[in-house]
């Protein structure tokens, strides 16, 4: 097992309240399988990829839990513990790249010395890996990009700039967060294949965070369905996809655009206000189109479903004490 994370919390304290952004959230990832994280915006997905880094800035930090990485709780390192394993060990795919590049030095630089910091090789060795990567995402003059600006390059150029940065490591976990959404479909179809011989040759975990979930179909082995900080579904993708469990799952797969369908079906209200988040009631009541009363009056917590994977809806309780299934958490 690559990573096991175990009652994840990040809070951020404001002068309006504490902020549950993760919110006792657990899984696992192996070597060589891709996790698709899903949900809708201010679920907790990026949010949980930086409190994996450590990269929470104030007024945030993660409050409890654990974040094992081959062994090694990553909550009890040292900053600069921490920092070593940033890189080569954890890589991480940020979906800004002009937050994520230094808009006065080169490419080529920024490349080279990001490689040069985990391997010992000469500078040359360094440029030369970063143009091939360039090449394998698609962009062919790879010298004259490594001489560039990020300033001088387009949104999708700086994007598989970001890309290739970070699979030239080849990190052990890599997390890649939202890499595809500026890109056309051409390209998308590029850098996908790159995960997957990343995924392949060097039996990378990869955690793949996206709102895509054509992208999670054609990607992923298991899937993580987030909702106001929580985890309310986990599986392996054919199971959650062919009979989801949860309603907010069902209510995603049903708001997919498909081929020849005039109507867009979407999901009725907003995500519930973190700042205010309740503790004794489903989040997703006030949204759902199968809310009892007991939603109203207790959480749901996690449970195994007849078809294998884990749903925290009070449903998918009933039904699993009904089959002498287990209940996490209960």
């Amino acid at each position: 097992m690559v990573l096991q994370v175990r009652n994840l919390q990040t809070c951020f304290f404001t002068p309006q309240g504490v902020v549950r952004a993760v919110d006792r959230l657990s899984f696992s990832l192996q070597a060589g399988k891709v996790l698709g994280l899903v949900g809708e915006s201010g679920s907790g997905k990026s949010m949980t990829g930086l409190s994996i880094l450590g990269l929470i800035d104030h007024p945030g930090r993660t409050t409890a839990g654990e974040i094992i990485l081959k062994g090694r709780d990553l909550l009890k390192l040292t900053e600069e513990e921490r920092e070593r394993t940033r890189g080569k060990e954890v890589g991480m795919i940020f979906q800004d790249p002009l937050t994520s590049l230094n808009p006065v030095l080169t490419i080529g630089y920024q490349i080279t010395e990001t490689i040069l910091s985990h391997q010992r090789i000469s500078k040359r060795e360094a440029w030369e890996q970063g143009v091939n990567w360039l090449k394998r995402l698609g962009l062919t003059h790879g010298d004259r990009i490594m001489n560039s600006y990020p300033f001088q390059l387009s949104g999708g150029m700086r994007q598989r700039v970001m890309i290739a940065a970070a699979l030239a490591l080849q990190p052990d976990l890599l997390i890649a967060d939202e890499p595809t959404t500026a890109l056309d479909l051409t390209v998308q179809a590029q850098i996908i294949q790159e995960i997957k011989r990343l995924q392949k040759e060097n039996a990378s975990a990869i955690i793949f965070i996206t709102h895509d979930l054509g992208v999670v179909a054609e990607l992923a082995d298991e899937i993580a369905v987030m909702y106001a900080g929580s985890l309310v579904e986990y599986g392996e993708i054919e199971k959650i996809f062919d009979h989801p469990q949860h309603p907010y799952t069902k209510a995603l797969l049903e708001s997919r655009m498909n081929l020849g369908e005039k109507q867009v079906k979407f999901i009725p209200g907003l995500p519930p206000n973190l700042n205010n988040l309740p503790v004794d009631q489903c989040s997703f009541a006030p949204r759902c189109p199968m809310v009892c009363q007991r939603c109203w009056e207790k959480r749901p917590f996690l449970s195994f479903t007849s078809s294998g994977q884990l749903a925290a809806c009070h449903l998918v309780e009933d039904r699993g004490r009904r089959e002498n299934s287990v209940v996490i958490g209960a």
